[in-house]
């Protein structure tokens, strides 16, 4: 198995009636377009199981560049039989939003399983609005963990302080930058 990083794959959810892996990838791009930014012609969709609301989860990444990485993967003897997002190497955890950071992105993994990918200079916005105030009983029924460096650990002090008044409970965990490849024997 190969992990692409996480910006290069957009992951959506379908509620889309069909059975059958074949006729649920003839109709998946046209069911999705209106949520996609490019030609669905250009792009290669990857469905997984249904999830226990019935929604399929759905991987898109563009097919050039698919078939680039596959392309180095080959050149390198390397022959993988499973391609996923980095973010699919982190695990949902009930009740918990788990938030990875590395030096250009951040990854969220919600309890419920979906995942975003957003540059790093947005981290504090987005943590405001998935944390508005202590008093947003939503945010405080949550727990956040927090996989990041030493050094992004300590230029955001700030942040985590307002975290914890925001969150039910605040967990840091220091891992190197490119660490997420230890997660992925989770997959």
């Amino acid at each position: 198995a190969v992990l692409l990083p996480s910006a290069v794959v957009l992951r959506l959810q379908s509620n889309l009636p069909l059975k059958g892996y074949t006729k649920i990838l003839q109709a998946l791009p046209f069911a999705l377009e209106d949520q996609l930014a490019q030609d669905v012609d250009i792009l290669h969709f990857a469905i997984g199981e249904r999830n226990t609301q019935g929604l399929l989860p759905v991987a898109v990444v563009e097919e050039k560049r698919l078939r680039n990485y596959l392309q180095q993967l080959e050149t390198a003897r390397l022959f993988p039989t499973l391609v996923y997002a980095e973010s699919d190497a982190i695990l949902p955890v009930p009740a918990t939003t788990v938030v990875w950071i590395n030096n250009s992105e951040i990854i969220i993994r919600q309890p419920d399983g979906t995942s975003s990918v957003s540059d790093i200079a947005e981290l504090e916005t987005i943590m405001s609005l998935k944390f508005p105030t202590p008093s947003d009983t939503s945010a405080a029924n949550n727990n956040v963990l927090i996989y990041c460096s030493a050094e992004a650990n300590n230029a955001h002090q700030e942040l985590w302080e307002s975290l914890r008044n925001r969150a039910q409970s605040l967990d840091i965990k220091l891992v190197s930058n490119r660490g997420i490849g230890k997660l992925a024997g989770a997959i």
